[in-house]
C-alpha cells in the first residue's frame, strides 16, 4: 500500500511521529523524518529502512524551505 511512496513525517521523533514512522516503513514507503531534535533524529534514521532525516523547526520559514528544498533533491534517491 504505502511501497515505494515518498513520506514526509513531521514531529518524526514525538510519540506518534515515531510510531507512523516505524509502521509506514514496515509497509515499504521511503520516508524523510523531519523533528527539532538531530540527536533522536539521528537514532530513528538508523532503525529504519530508506530513511532520511532532516534536522529542522518547521514553524522557521527558513527552515521549512530547507526541508523542501531537500525533500526535491533527494527524493530520486529515496525512490531508488
Amino acid at each position: 500500500m504505502l511501497e515505494n511512496k515518498v513520506m514526509i513525517i513531521l514531529g518524526a521523533t514525538g510519540g506518534i511521529g515515531s510510531e507512523v514512522a516505524k509502521k509506514a516503513s514496515k509497509l515499504g514507503a521511503k520516508l524523510v523524518l523531519v523533528a527539532r531534535t538531530s540527536t533522536d533524529l539521528k537514532e530513528l534514521e538508523s532503525k529504519l529502512e530508506h530513511a532520511i532525516s532532516i534536522q529542522a523547526d518547521v514553524t522557521n520559514p527558513d527552515d521549512l524551505k530547507r526541508v523542501v528544498e531537500r525533500v526535491l533533491r533527494t527524493s530520486v534517491k529515496l525512490m531508488s
